[in-house]
C-alpha cells in the first residue's frame, strides 16, 4: 500500500479514543490509527573538497541513511509535515551545517544550501534520583539553546541574549518583561539529543559559543547548566533529576512496532514520540544557574555563593511539546500533564501515525503503534562523473 492510500484511509479513520483511569491502566481501543501526512526534500551540501562518503544526515537530531551525491546533492522522502532541522555532520565530529525548513502536505520542498564549518559538541551523563538510588535516566531528552535566555536575578529581571558567538548582558527593570523559556525552542537556536540505556548523550555538530543546556522532564526538577563549545572541541555537562511532586500528571505507555516481509511484528529502536500539551503548562522552577566567567561580565548583582560563585535563578520552562524515544525492545514512556492530547510516532522509512487519547490524572494509558513500511525510495540521479581524457 503506498503512502498516498494510507493517506486516504487516515483521513477516514475515528481517532478519538477516551479513556479515562482512575488511578490504574487504561488501553486504547483497537481503531485504526491516524495517519500522518507527509511530504519530501531535496538539497545541497557545500562540501569543500571533502568525499560525500564522509559525511552523516541527521533529521531532528536523529541518523537518517540519506546519500550525498559528488555534487553535494541529496533527497529525503516522506517526512512528516511540520517543522524540521537537517544536520549534515562529519563523521570526525569536527565539522558540520545546518538548515531549517518546514514540509506541508505533499510539497517538495528545496533546503536551503547547507555550508560546512567547523563545530564542536557536548557530552554527558544524566542520571535521576528513584526509590533512594541513583540510576540511569534514559530516554531523556537534553536541549542546548543559544538564543535569547531570560534568568532572574536577587533584584530583578536580567537577560543574557546569546547570538551563537559572544554573549551580551543586560538588566530588565520590568520584572512583567520577562519571557519564559518555551520548548521546544526555535529550531535554528537550539541542539538536542536523547539519552542511551546508561544515561549518556551527545549533542554533536553544535556551532562555537555559550550554550544553554536543560534538561526538563516531567516529575523531576528542571536541571539547567551554561557550558561554551569551541571548535572541534567536546564540552562536558552532567545532570542529576530529583522528583518532584506533580499532581497533574499522567502517564503514556506503549510499544512501537513494524511488520517484516514475513508478517512479523518487529519492534522499532529510535522511533520518535511526540505529544503536544500547548504553552500553559509549566515544570516546577529549575535550581540556581551558575554563570561562567564569560557570562558574568556586565551582570549586575547576581546572586553570590558560600565559595564565591556567581549564579541566577531562571524563568519557568513552559511546553509546547513533550518527546520519548524507543528502546531497542521499541517501548517507550512518558509523563505529561492529565487530559486529552494527541500523540504521535514516527520512524525513518515508516508512515507516521498519530492518536488522540485522554490521560488519566494520576493513571496510565497505554498507546501501542504498528507502523507501517515504506517502499524504498528509487535511488537519487546523481550525476555520473565525466571521462577524463
Amino acid at each position: 500500500m503506498n503512502r498516498y492510500a494510507l493517506r486516504v484511509l487516515g483521513a477516514l479513520a475515528t481517532v478519538l479514543v477516551l479513556i479515562i483511569g482512575c488511578g490504574g491502566s487504561s488501553e486504547v481501543a483497537d481503531t485504526p490509527p491516524g495517519l500522518v501526512e507527509t511530504g519530501d526534500a531535496s538539497g545541497t551540501v557545500e562540501l569543500a573538497d571533502i568525499s560525500p562518503d564522509e559525511f552523516l544526515v541527521l533529521l531532528d537530531g536523529r541518523s537518517i541513511p540519506v546519500p550525498i551525491g559528488p555534487d553535494g546533492s541529496f533527497e529525503i522522502p516522506d517526512v512528516p509535515v511540520g517543522e524540521h532541522v537537517l544536520d549534515v555532520l562529519h563523521r570526525s565530529g569536527a565539522r558540520g551545517g545546518r538548515a531549517e525548513f518546514r514540509i506541508d502536505p505533499d510539497q517538495r520542498v528545496v533546503i536551503p544550501p547547507i555550508r560546512v564549518e567547523s563545530v564542536g559538541q557536548i557530552v554527558g551523563l544524566v542520571t535521576k534520583l528513584e526509590n533512594r538510588a541513583y540510576v540511569p535516566a534514559a530516554g531523556v531528552e537534553v536541549v542546548a539553546r543559544s538564543d535569547a535566555i531570560w534568568l532572574m536575578g536577587p533584584t530583578g529581571q536580567w537577560s543574557v541574549a546569546v547570538d551563537g558567538s559572544r554573549p551580551v548582558s543586560g538588566t530588565v527593570t520590568d520584572p512583567g518583561d520577562a519571557a519564559p523559556l518555551i520548548f521546544p525552542p526555535p529550531p535554528g537556536f537550539s541542539y538536542s539529543a536523547h539519552t542511551d540505556d546508561s544515561g549518556s548523550y551527545t549533542v554533536r555538530g553544535v556551532k562555537p559559543g555559550p550554550y544553554l543546556v536543560t534538561v526538563a522532564v516531567p516529575g523531576f526538577r528542571a536541571v539547567q547548566r551554561f557550558v561554551s563549545v569551541s571548535p572541534g572541541r567536546t564540552s562536558v555537562a552532567d545532570f542529576l533529576l530529583v522528583p518532584v511532586v506533580q499532581a497533574d500528571l499522567g502517564k503514556i505507555e506503549g510499544t512501537v512496532t513494524s511488520l517484516d516481509s514475513a508478517g512479523q511484528s518487529i519492534p522499532i529502536k529510535g522511533a520518535i514520540i511526540e505529544v503536544g500539551i500547548g504553552i500553559d503548562w509549566e515544570t516546577p522552577p529549575p535550581e540556581p544557574i551558575p554563570l561562567p566567567p564569560e557570562l558574568v561580565a556586565g551582570v549586575a548583582e547576581p546572586a553570590e555563593g558560600e565559595d564565591g560563585e556567581q549564579f541566577v535563578m531562571p524563568t519557568p520552562i513552559r511546553w509546547r511539546v513533550l518527546k520519548a524515544i524507543t528502546d531497542e525492545r521499541g517501548r517507550y514512556e512518558l509523563k505529561v500533564p492529565a487530559g486529552a492530547r494527541v500523540v504521535h510516532a514516527w520512524a525513518w522509512r515508516h508512515a507516521p501515525q498519530r492518536r488522540e487519547v485522554v490521560v488519566p490524572e494520576g493513571g496510565t494509558v497505554r498507546v501501542d503503534f504498528g507502523l507501517e513500511s515504506l517502499p524504498e525510495p528509487p535511488p537519487p540521479p546523481f550525476p555520473r562523473p565525466e571521462p577524463v581524457g
